[in-house]
């Protein structure tokens, strides 16, 4: 990890996974876990959602093909909520269609990862969609601190 990693949180940062396959689910635990971020599993995007409504987390991991609603209807949930709109979402399927990935951005995803993937892509791309959130966080929360600084400056 880096200096900025540190200095932004990186480590021990969060992941919702929504994914309807066992194995897969497994996997990419296993894989996020070995690279020091926790991970909540999900079978449905029904209840990923649900749990978004407790706790947000700091990325998204959504099959796009899943039971109840799909990995696409769950995104544009999650985007309709102010409190998840600046969250990233990160797409995973084997149909990687030009109009299956078009459809993955138009409702508010960042990336679309093919399976199969290689462990150390899927890595690379959750680590940079998560330092960009968390530099996001660092500069609207500076920009709040500025604007009451501000506020106060003005009304003295």
């Amino acid at each position: 990890m880096s200096q900025v990693d540190e200095i932004l949180g990186i480590r021990d940062s969060l992941v919702y996974i929504a994914e309807d396959d066992f194995p897969s689910r497994k996997m990419l635990k296993a894989v996020l876990s070995k690279n020091g971020l926790n991970v909540e599993l999900f079978n449905t995007g029904e209840e990923l959602l649900h749990r978004t409504r407790q706790k947000l987390p700091d990325l998204f991991l959504l099959d796009v093909m899943m039971p109840e609603i799909d990995g696409f209807e769950t995104c544009k949930r999650l985007k309709q909520n102010p409190e998840s709109i600046n969250i990233p979402v990160i797409f995973l399927s084997a149909n990687t269609t030009c109009e299956t990935k078009e459809e993955g951005f138009e409702v508010g995803g960042v990336d679309f990862i093919e399976k199969p993937f290689r462990q150390r892509d899927l890595m690379f791309r959750i680590l940079t969609h998560i330092r960009l959130k968390k530099a996001l966080d660092k500069v609207l929360e500076y920009n709040h601190w500025l604007e009451k600084q501000i506020n106060e400056v003005v009304s003295k």
